[in-house]
């Protein structure tokens, strides 16, 4: 199974695309990397996008994600190129976004008590659209919900926090 990896950090600096090929094997699963590339944001928009973090309006945030939506598909679509394997052939995409913001600490909220947040931008519907290929995104928020901290380091840790019986996985 063909599995399209999109990521874009705080530093803002560009889409990095990783199209793997996971097998299983027995009880194990091979997984065997077919195409890398790193595609930069050029440095007018990422001055924009950097920018828009610290002063941007909400106008400013929904255009960027539509934008960043088209920049990820565009990456999406290039990798694939690179590796000679269509589309068609993709199971699915999981784009973990452009962290916009962070908020890992819990601030106090009037009535809902602690609440912990994170937004990343990057339009999934858009990937998906462009692309023709299943989207699956917003794993930070996943993961903070399921008490982590956002930072995922592998989907190892995600996956044992999602089968926790207290935090049965819900499709929203």
């Amino acid at each position: 199974m063909y599995v399209i990896g999109l990521m874009s950090g705080t530093s803002a600096d560009g889409v990095d695309a990783a199209l793997v090929d996971i097998r299983r094997t027995g009880h194990d699963l091979k997984i065997k990397l077919k195409a890398f590339r790193t595609f930069p944001y050029p440095t007018v928009f990422r001055e924009r996008l950097v920018q828009a973090m610290t002063g941007g309006t909400v106008e400013d945030v929904c255009h960027l994600n539509g934008v960043l939506g088209e920049w990820f598909s565009r990456a999406a679509l290039k990798v694939l190129k690179a590796a000679g394997v269509p589309p068609r052939r993709v199971a699915l995409i999981g784009s973990h976004g452009q962290t916009f913001h962070h908020l890992p600490k819990p601030r106090r909220e009037p009535v809902i008590g602690s609440v912990r947040s994170t937004l990343q931008l990057g339009a999934p519907a858009v990937i998906a659209e462009r692309t023709g290929i299943t989207t699956v995104a917003d794993f930070r928020s996943r993961d903070m919900a399921a008490g982590g901290e956002g930072a995922l380091r592998d989907g190892r840790s995600a996956a044992i926090r999602s089968q926790r019986p207290a935090r049965a996985r819900r499709e929203s």
